[in-house]
């Protein structure tokens, strides 16, 4: 038995504890075995003075309940917030890993695989930009070409739609001298040649006067074969490399001949140097005393010709336009931007209209 104050071995039967003179009757002893050596209580004029009874049971059990270490647990919230905002997770990791391990570590890690996954992204998105851009960019440039190639025929198309119509006003207007005298009409030079010019079209001769001239050709060959020339407004006029313009010649004031000057010497060059590349006569110019020119086949405009006559000559045409009283057979062999080829020649009643040879090279 011990004292359950002092906790000082007790023998049964004693009234009071031998070691603090606990009075063992008001305060019984208790069941069990000492482990600690008895107190000697001190003494105060030869008064016994009682000392607390220190429980090492519970003073134990406390001493080890404030030592369990705490816990540590993930917080998911700071998790999630180093996933959106990886700045955030870094600074995270420096600032808890001590004091809370787990959630550095996995703050650090979603991060980490934040930041890649952003740049990874990021780099496939400018190269999906980029290519893109890329095949805008040339699909764009394709169809800007096409275009200009489309717009080019057509203005081709339009210039020619063009000449027909001011031939046909043209042979509608009476001239200055049947103006002034309904019974006085002009007569033509002598158109009569005895040059001979190949019925083979794509060889673009034409016969003038007796002589025989291949296209393109010159200007001044022209002006001086023909007596034609522009007006003295055009004299000084210019084309840059590689265009075009039409140009009529004329003989003692009246239309003679529509031609097409081209440029194609390097540089910028006047007319009156540029290669003529196509000529053009119509039945009203011959009315008006301009000299007939020979055209492929011995044709020259003003003479009586059947649709049978032409198909011998040249075979079929590439395009057949058929008015009724007015038919245009059309021979083409090359029809870019660069390079036109192409003879016409159109009936009206029986009778060439008009013959036109383009050999733009």
């Amino acid at each position: 038995m011990i004292c359950n104050k002092c906790n000082a071995p007790v023998n049964e039967g004693e009234k009071f504890c031998p070691g603090c003179g606990n009075d063992l009757s008001v305060n019984p002893p208790i069941q069990g075995e000492s482990n600690s050596q008895p107190v000697e209580q001190p003494t105060v004029d030869n008064q016994v003075v009682e000392q607390p009874v220190v429980n090492n049971e519970s003073m134990n059990t406390s001493v080890a309940s404030n030592t369990t270490p705490v816990q540590d647990k993930v917080n998911i919230w700071l998790v999630i917030l180093s996933w959106f905002i990886p700045l955030a997770g870094l600074i995270i990791f420096f600032v808890q890993k001590k004091s809370s391990p787990k959630t550095a570590k996995a703050s650090g890690i979603c991060a980490l695989i934040s930041a890649v996954l952003s740049i990874v992204v990021t780099v496939a998105c400018f190269s999906l930009i980029f290519t893109t851009f890329n095949v805008v960019k040339n699909e764009a440039k394709d169809d800007m070409d096409t275009m200009i190639e489309d717009v080019l025929d057509k203005a081709d198309e339009i210039i020619e739609d063009a000449e027909d119509k001011m031939d046909e006003i043209e042979e509608n207007i009476p001239s200055d001298d049947s103006v002034l005298d309904d019974t006085t009409t002009s007569t033509p030079s002598d158109t009569t040649s005895t040059v001979t010019v190949s019925n083979d079209w794509k060889q673009y001769q034409i016969g003038i006067k007796n002589k025989v001239y291949t296209l393109p050709m010159s200007y001044n060959d022209l002006t001086t074969a023909t007596g034609f020339t522009i007006k003295s407004t055009d004299a000084n006029s210019t084309l840059p490399n590689n265009h075009y313009a039409l140009v009529n010649l004329y003989k003692n004031d009246k239309l003679a001949l529509y031609t097409e000057l081209f440029n194609n010497s390097g540089a910028e060059a006047k007319y009156i140097e540029s290669k003529v590349t196509r000529v053009s006569q119509t039945k009203y110019q011959i009315s008006q005393g301009a000299d007939a020119i020979v055209f492929p086949g011995g044709l020259k405009v003003g003479d009586a010709i059947t649709d049978a006559q032409i198909i011998t000559l040249f075979g079929q045409p590439n395009d057949l336009k058929n008015n009724g009283s007015s038919k245009q057979y059309t021979y083409l062999s090359d029809t870019t931007w660069t390079t036109t080829n192409n003879y016409k020649i159109k009936i009206v009643d029986g009778v060439i209209d008009e013959i036109q040879l383009d050999n733009r090279k």
